[in-house]
């Protein structure tokens, strides 16, 4: 049969269901016939009588039907349309939703257009392969989309192919984030035509969405934030991988083909370029388990190279160039790249409004990088990295597949994520912070109260004249453990972000830094058990900065007058209740730097000519140690006979208020003297230098 007679006989055929002719049930004619001869499965509701039998086939399941009676047996779904019955039908009656049986007006245009059991509400949409339309599905009560074959009368073998191959298609994935078809049908009243009914998703398409956003919408731009989009975008990915893993590409993804629901809903929709790639290239794909899908377009050959189909500024480089062979998930890879890349920035990948001008741009140039076409919005480097690899020209330098792009935004979507929450923490423990600081410089000033009242009460007075001094107490003590709830809370602070975010150096550095205090603390009071846990845990939170204080090596620094005197060092220890000193070692000749660690030393300074120094050192932690002038030398006659050299140079005092009319703890500067070293006269001679040279 030649390509115009089955063309005539479809018309025929499709004239007969729309009641221009009654249906000849000789099994040659027929749309159904049609189908058959295409290799196309028919379910047992569309075969010749289907009007009868479809309504059969729903009821008998719960009515108990019986094919072999003239009459089906009472159904309980009767007893809903029994007049004399009384309760509610089993309708839901919402405030938009869809009408009920019997509130289209029969006399309305819209009731007079019917698709089998739809009646056809409004126009949605039209394609290159049929119109959308909003229908009312009688049965079900609810409101569906249609999609049917545009100019239902002149389908060849080839569009019908086709168009059922998308209805299979689109039927057999089923996927969360994909339009589930709910049937498909031929219409026997009506118009008439071949159709198939989807979910119909109340809501705006992604094309839409993004207008109005850059458009400086206010609402669009609060419900369609950039994060919000790109989660969009990674459940479009999500769909695609599942019809990739099930060897189909799409070929015609872009903005308009993305639905948006109300209710969160996102639904990639229009697969009526989607093809199967071949089965070697199905078998490569990632899972070997892969479902195998089947539509009538197998034993068709609907496109073939040189042809271009999809839509320019979305279709990759081999598909604009007709290069249909090649095409793969990484084709589609390209064109979840050109969405991506026009969330992003606003912008398609190429710009150009003559429609070769677009094709051309696709084969010929790469993308320009995201960040350089949209500076001003400062796209993050690795979301701009995944973006500018999705476009890239050769389809080998692109992701694999939809998968794989997927995963990839959606593991850097969650780093972003947890690096947000982890700054929202660490903005709260730098707060903490702050009013740590302030508890503790309120603690400081209530102690020196305190020392003040204390010394104005005596022991012996009484517990009435003391109210002051207890409340004064009770205050630091209420002082000291907020201050000490505040550090846990500061602690705690860091090590939640280090939760959300593990390699995050300023919270390790803010930790640290936030014992280290603790530590420098301890040292001050001397509590040898605290400063080695506090040392414990700045070392597990240092990364460097503090590695070097806690070893607590300072510095010597030292000049002699007259210069070039030999310098013996011995440290202090202790051994039980003993201080000893180590042996001598040489340290150099003045003037000298040397490193010294923590601890009490004892120099012993000697020079041809001159009478040995004694000269104590402290390096406290990181100290330098650099007097202010040089150590001046003495000689034997100008020191004397029974007399004792102290050289000028820094002096502790003070021991925390222990003893008795104790001086305030700190480091003075002592002027250099003589004294005698007998216990008890203590004699102590002070001259200048000067005098001693003229002594």
């Amino acid at each position: 049969m030649s390509g115009r007679d089955l063309q005539d006989e479809l018309r025929e055929a499709l004239k007969s269901l729309s009641g221009e002719r009654r249906p000849e049930h000789d099994g040659d004619r027929g749309p159904v016939s049609l189908l058959r001869r295409l290799g196309i499965t028919i379910p047992p509701s569309l075969d010749e009588g289907a009007a009868d039998s479809n309504r059969k086939t729903l009821i008998a399941p719960v009515s108990g039907y019986d094919a072999t009676m003239d009459e089906p047996a009472k159904s309980p779904l009767d007893d809903w349309n029994d007049p004399d019955r009384v309760g509610f039908a089993p309708t839901l009656d919402l405030p938009d939703g869809p009408p009920a049986p019997g509130r289209v007006p029969e006399d309305s245009q819209e009731a007079r257009r019917r698709l089998g059991r739809f009646d056809v509400i409004k126009t949605l949409g039209r394609g290159g392969m049929g119109e959308v339309m909003e229908g009312y599905d009688r049965d079900l009560g609810r409101r569906v989309a249609l999609k049917v074959a545009r100019d239902a009368r002149s389908l060849d073998e080839k569009r019908l192919a086709r168009f059922v191959a998308e209805a299979q298609l689109t039927a057999q994935l089923e996927h969360p984030n994909i339009v589930p078809v709910h049937e498909f049908g031929i219409s026997r009243e009506g118009e008439g035509g071949v159709f198939y009914s989807m979910k119909k998703v109340d809501g705006i398409a992604l094309a839409d969405a993004l207008l109005l956003v850059e458009g400086g919408d206010t609402d669009a731009k609060e419900r369609w934030s950039r994060r919000r989009l790109l989660n969009v975008f990674v459940q479009i990915c999500h769909a695609m991988a599942y019809a990739h893993e099930r060897g189909v590409i799409h070929r015609d993804l872009k903005p308009d083909n993305v639905m948006l629901g109300e209710f969160g809903e996102v639904l990639v929709l229009d697969w009526g370029l989607a093809r199967l790639v071949d089965r070697m290239d199905v078998d490569t794909l990632r899972g070997a388990t892969t479902a195998e899908v089947r539509t009538a377009r197998e034993g068709v050959s609907l496109t073939r190279d040189g042809t271009t189909v999809g839509t320019p500024g979305f279709m990759s480089p081999e598909q604009a160039d007709g290069r249909l062979s090649e095409l793969g998930p990484a084709s589609d890879v390209w064109s979840l790249g050109a969405i991506l890349y026009t969330i992003l920035t606003g912008t398609f990948p190429h710009q150009a409004t003559d429609l070769m001008m677009q094709i051309q741009h696709t084969i010929m140039p790469p993308v320009q990088d995201c960040r350089e076409r949209a500076p001003q919005r400062r796209i993050p480097e690795e979301r701009a990295l995944i973006c500018n690899r999705a476009v890239q020209l050769q389809a080998a330098d692109r992701y694999e597949d939809a998968g794989e792009l997927g995963a990839a935004l959606e593991a850097f979507l969650e780093g972003a994520r947890r690096k947000a929450k982890a700054q929202e923490a660490l903005i709260l423990g730098h707060a903490e912070w702050a009013r740590h600081r302030t508890l503790t410089c309120s603690i400081a000033t209530a102690e020196q109260e305190l020392v003040a009242l204390e010394a104005q009460v005596q022991p012996w007075t009484p517990v009435k004249d003391k109210k002051e001094l207890l409340r004064a107490r009770e205050r630091l003590v209420a002082q000291r453990l907020d201050r000490a709830r505040c550090f846990a809370e500061v602690v705690t602070a860091g090590e939640r972000v280090l939760a959300h975010d593990p390699g995050n150096a300023d919270a390790r550095a803010f930790i640290a830094q936030a014992w280290w205090q603790k530590f420098e603390e301890a040292e001050a009071r001397r509590d040898e058990v605290d400063q080695a846990l506090y040392a414990s845990r700045v070392e597990a939170y240092d990364d460097g900065p503090y590695a070097e204080r806690l070893e607590g090596t300072g510095a010597l620094v030292l000049t002699t007058d007259p210069p070039g005197a030999e310098v013996i060092l011995r440290r202090y220890f202790r051994r039980g209740l003993i201080w000893t000193l180590t042996p001598p070692q040489i340290l150099g000749t003045t003037p000298l730097k040397a490193p010294l660690p923590m601890g009490s030393y004892l120099l012993t300074i000697t020079c041809p000519g001159y009478a040995d120094t004694t000269y104590p050192v402290h390096i406290t932690r990181g100290r330098r140690w650099e007097p202010e002038e040089p150590v001046r030398l003495l000689t034997p006659g100008e020191v004397g006979e029974g007399w004792v050299y102290v050289p000028a140079g820094p002096c502790q005092i003070g021991e925390e208020g222990r003893a008795v009319d104790a001086l305030q703890q700190g480091e003075r500067h002592v002027e250099g003297f003589l004294i005698q070293p007998t216990p008890v006269t203590n004699l102590i001679r002070r001259q200048r230098p000067s005098a001693w040279r003229a002594a």
